[in-house]
């Protein structure tokens, strides 16, 4: 394997794990929305959806940033230098996407473990 293949078998993973991060986070956000609207009961701690919610759309728009930057500056189109500013905003909306996944995770476990304890 040469050093273009490796260069464009890491784009792939990129894309394959970015395309995972943003489809497990909007499943995440229809999967709040039907659950909120199908409740009967008074849920506490509904600032933990909406943390929820949030993390889980940030993580969906860094993904589609990256994303889109990423396919403009795949290897033969376009040389993309991680020193360039367009290269630390595709470190940054990565980074950013991981974070909003974990948050929008963590947030909502509470929510749910919180609303169980009380059931």
């Amino acid at each position: 394997m040469t050093i273009d293949d490796a260069i464009v078998e890491r784009h792939k993973a990129f894309f394959e794990y970015l395309k995972h991060l943003a489809t497990l986070s909007t499943g995440s956000i229809v999967l709040i929305a039907t659950f909120i609207e199908k409740a009967s009961y008074r849920p506490q701690w509904k600032s933990a959806v909406v943390v929820s919610l949030v993390g889980f759309i940030i993580s969906v728009i860094c993904s589609i940033v990256y994303y889109s930057l990423a396919l403009y500056y795949f290897p033969g189109v376009v040389e993309l230098k991680q020193e360039s500013r367009w290269g630390k905003v595709m470190g940054l909306s990565l980074v950013t996407a991981w974070i909003g996944m974990l948050i929008g995770l963590v947030s909502l476990s509470m929510f749910a473990v919180r609303n169980l304890l009380q059931w």
